[in-house]
């Protein structure tokens, strides 16, 4: 990504992948910023986002001035272990309220993500992966708008079902521009970093 990043970096950004077990992560996270000019932090899937062991990073993330996603998804069975849910994401959020958190796949479950983080203004979703319900979108705009939705397709097989969500949900044009672009770039901010 760093490659891609260098050669066109008008067009294409990347997030660093940080696993905050390991004991370079913030070395790892400076080089992905600094060096690589990485736009945000993705927290490692298999990390409570909330764990003390992850605060350093969200702290520097703050500094930085970069968005952190995180891998969130409630689900029935094959959960990881110390996989975070919409519950973790407002623990952080509420402990860190300058934080850009961006919480993925609407929580695995728009019905339990969303009434989470709902409270948490410094917390955006994204669609990715998001491919279970048709009316997901539309929650998710009931519950906290669209100024906080974002879109994604997160695994190649899900692009056209997560472009069809949000083509068929009920958005005005103007609503469908900041899930598709709008609100990623204010998230992003990539003019505003602090290096």
């Amino acid at each position: 990504v760093a490659k891609f990043i260098n050669e066109q970096p008008d067009i294409i950004g990347g997030f660093c992948y940080i696993n905050p077990s390991n004991k370079d992560a913030l070395d790892v996270l400076k080089k992905g910023i600094e060096e690589q000019d990485m736009e945000g932090m993705k927290l490692w899937v298999a990390a409570y986002c909330d764990d003390p062991k992850v605060f350093p990073l969200v702290e520097k993330c703050i500094g930085y001035n970069i968005p952190i996603l995180i891998h969130a998804f409630h689900k029935a069975v094959g959960q990881l272990d110390n996989e975070s849910i919409g519950s973790h994401v407002t623990n952080l959020a509420r402990r860190y309220p300058e934080a850009k958190l961006l919480m993925a796949h609407l929580g695995g479950n728009a019905y339990n993500g969303i009434k989470s983080i709902r409270s948490c203004p410094n917390v955006w979703v994204d669609i990715s992966g998001s491919i279970f319900r048709r009316d997901d979108v539309d929650y998710t705009k009931k519950l906290i708008g669209t100024d906080r939705i974002v879109f994604g397709t997160d695994m190649p097989g899900s692009y056209f079902t997560n472009f069809g969500q949000i083509e068929d949900a009920d958005l005005t044009s103007e609503e469908k521009q900041l899930v598709y672009s709008g609100n990623a770039l204010k998230i992003l901010d990539r003019k505003g970093r602090i290096l």
